[in-house]
């Protein structure tokens, strides 16, 4: 080893011996050359090094002092939000104190609106939904606090409402009452004007083809649009104008009719007065009230604060001048009317609007009267007033001024006239309601006479003919009873009770449910005890009918036109065990369904509801009923009852369920000439109380009927209960 080091020493010196002078120096320079490369390289290393460091430690410096200047900044906004919201509660606990609306009734103002309100109950949070106030944004919100993931908001098909709806069903006034106990509530309210306009543009203005709203504008134009000389609308544009949509809004307003949800006042909405609300967001400061409210309930890791449903085109606050400048003064101050107690609770001022109105008077479209016995309260007039402008007459400004103080004569005459008949109808009204109240009594007395002459005046303690309470509705809110007695008008009411229960005419209308489970939801079956006790301070009714008529009545829809699956095995029951000649795909005759239902009623099975006697289905011996309706008088009873228990801004007396075909008397002839006499006087025993307690005769139908023999009414084996 040594060996071979030496030889390569020796050999690398005899190499430098042979070298020139010249070539020394070369390599010298190239050494030097390298040398100081290698030394550039390090300097820059190091300067290169230090500048990052003191980048490093500049911008960790900058960024210290950023975040201490935000937290700050973020801390002073908090504060200022938090006493924005605490005077915000103050104002309208104020107000409300001022205008009487914080104490409790039973009208729509000073009670409880629970309808709709969002209960969270993971997060205890409570939210009024204002619509055209942000409430598509917190809606989504909602829906991510009930689970719904954002790739299936986003991608699903449903209306958002329909599945917060699923997952939040709307809360009663109790439940409302018990979750604000530790919950955070909240709502927001935006400018009653710029919420209108909003709603109008989105609604009416923007409004799909085929759709409820749009469908809304063409009745909107048919009625308000001017028309030209030759009575023809003009359809441009195809949604009503603005000023066209707040005429008809007027017009519904003062005739006290319900209002769409995207225009109705948040007084009535979300009863601020009467709920407590945390949390009062405006549209206006709504970044930064909603950043308060998520920060408040520790939501920041779910929902962020965003817009979701923004106008299309230019927002509404920009263009809210060119809307207004449609309207009059006098309509910009009948809106201001409408939507007062908006204002006043929620601090916004109209007078900037005012300022925008013309002032010339508005088109006359509908008269609003305060005479009671109207309905709903006012007369429309089918007529267009266009603006008269005397500048641009010319020449025939004294002409036209002529016409049109005459028309302005002859609407004034026509207008008396028309109050004048209708004080006329309000005079006969009131006739009629003292005798109808005088009929009421009458009909009770006559039910207590004949109830104690047969005997059927048991005491309620009675262990043997205790009272039925199991066909009872009761609604202690308006302390009213009614018994429902089937094919007497029922439908009708239990549509009546769904109102007073709080469904809204809109949900009645879509619902696939029957009525009355609808209504059992609302209102269970009373005990005996539970009636006895309610009827103490409730006014109690029932609707009877002609026996006869009704048991006819339930025939024609149950078993002639009704194709349920239960009707249709009643209907099939009678066919096969009876008749054995009719079809079994055919209905039975009205003498088939008599015979076979006078075999029930002797055999002692349970009959169905709808012809089962009103004596065994509402004991009207042993309850007592403050009103006793009859169907052949049943408009004035009605209105009379509505009256009585103030319910006619609620309900109207209509019937939903009118017979299908002819009327009852002109067709009656026709099934009972079907009967025997013996079959007709069989059924007069098996109604006889209902025809003595309520004063009905049979007289005329026993007239119709044959005088042969009735057939055999069973045959030997006995039909099981259907």
């Amino acid at each position: 080893m040594s060996i071979e080091v030496r030889y390569e020493y020796k050999r690398k010196n005899n190499y430098r011996e042979k070298m020139t002078p010249r070539r020394h120096v070369l390599a010298g320079l190239k050494r030097t050359i390298i040398a100081f490369i290698l030394l550039a390289i390090i300097i820059l290393a190091i300067t290169s090094q230090d500048s990052t460091s003191n980048s490093i430690h500049s911008s960790q410096e900058k960024y210290t002092s950023q975040s201490i200047e935000e937290k700050l900044y973020e801390l002073n906004s908090v504060a200022e939000t938090e006493e924005r919201l605490a005077e915000r509660r103050k104002y309208l606990t104020e107000k409300c104190a001022e205008a009487e609306l914080d104490r409790p009734g039973n009208d729509s103002i000073h009670k409880p609106n629970a309808w709709e309100f969002f209960v969270n109950r993971d997060y205890h949070l409570i939210w009024c939904n204002v619509f055209k106030a942000a409430s598509t944004s917190w809606i989504y919100n909602f829906n991510r606090l009930a689970g719904y993931s954002t790739q299936f908001l986003k991608s699903s098909k449903a209306v958002p409402v329909s599945l917060a709806r699923q997952r939040y069903p709307r809360p009663t006034a109790e439940e409302l009452a018990n979750y604000l106990n530790d919950s955070v509530s909240f709502l927001i309210v935006r400018h009653p004007f710029e919420r209108l306009l909003s709603a109008y543009r989105d609604k009416l203005e923007q409004s799909l083809p085929n759709t409820f709203h749009s469908k809304l504008g063409v009745r909107i134009v048919n009625q308000y649009r001017i028309k030209d000389r030759k009575n023809r609308i003009k359809h441009s544009p195809r949604y009503p104008t603005f000023e066209e949509f707040v005429r008809w809004l007027l017009c519904e307003w003062r005739a006290g009719n319900e209002l769409d949800m995207h225009w109705t006042p948040v007084l009535q909405f979300c009863t601020p007065c009467q709920v407590r609300f945390d949390i009062i967001a405006k549209f206006e400061t709504l970044q930064e009230d909603q950043n308060y409210l998520i920060r408040h309930v520790h939501l920041e890791h779910i929902i962020k604060p965003e817009w979701k449903n923004p106008t299309r085109g230019p927002q509404t606050r920009d263009v809210m001048k060119n809307y207004f400048q449609q309207l009059t003064k006098g309509q910009i101050a009948d809106l201001y009317d409408m939507f007062k107690y908006d204002f006043e609770l929620f601090d916004y001022s109209p007078n900037e609007y005012l300022e925008i109105g013309k002032q010339q008077p508005a088109p006359i479209e509908c008269i609003y009267l305060s005479v009671d016995m109207i309905p709903r309260g006012y007369i429309y007039l089918d007529m267009k007033i266009r603006h008269l402008q005397p500048h641009s007459f010319g020449k025939k400004k004294r002409i036209l001024l002529f016409f049109g103080f005459t028309i302005l004569i002859l609407i004034i005459y026509f207008s008396l006239s028309r109050f004048y008949s209708v004080m006329k109808k309000k005079l006969n009204k009131s006739n009629s309601l003292v005798v109808t109240e005088e009929r009421f009594v009458e009909r009770r007395k006559y039910l207590n006479k004949k109830c104690a002459e047969a005997g059927l005046d048991y005491s309620w303690n009675d262990p043997v003919n205790k009272p039925n309470a199991w066909e009872f509705f009761v609604n202690p809110e308006y302390n009213l009873v009614w018994c429902n007695v089937f094919k007497a008008a029922s439908t009708s009411w239990i549509y009546n009770f769904n109102i007073l229960a709080g469904y809204s005419k809109e949900f009645l209308r879509l619902n696939k449910e029957v009525l009355i489970t609808l209504a059992r939801e609302k209102y269970p079956r009373p005990s005996v005890e539970e009636l006895a006790n309610y009827l103490n301070d409730s006014v109690s009714f029932i609707i009877v009918r002609h026996p006869f008529e009704r048991l006819l009545s339930a025939y024609r829809d149950k078993l002639e036109k009704n194709f349920s699956n239960f009707y249709s095995s009643v209907r099939l029951q009678i066919v096969k065990h009876k008749i054995k000649t009719t079809p079994l795909n055919n209905y039975p005759s009205f003498e088939e369904f008599i015979r076979w239902l006078l075999y029930e009623w002797q055999a002692g099975n349970k009959l169905d509801e709808h012809w089962t006697p009103v004596l065994q289905f509402c004991t009207p011996c042993q309850v007592r009923f403050d009103i006793i309706a009859k169907f052949e008088t049943l408009q004035e009873d009605q209105n009379y009852l509505i009256r009585h228990v103030h319910l006619e801004h609620i309900i109207k007396p209509e019937w939903k369920n009118p017979t299908r075909g002819p009327q009852q008397k002109d067709v009656i002839k026709n099934y009972f000439q079907q009967l025997t006499k013996g079959q007709i006087a069989d059924l007069y025993n098996m109604f006889k109380y209902d025809f003595e307690l309520f004063d009905y005769s049979p007289i005329e139908y026993l007239g119709f009927g044959k005088q042969k023999t009735a057939p055999i009414k069973c045959n030997n084996r006995k039909i099981s209960s259907i």
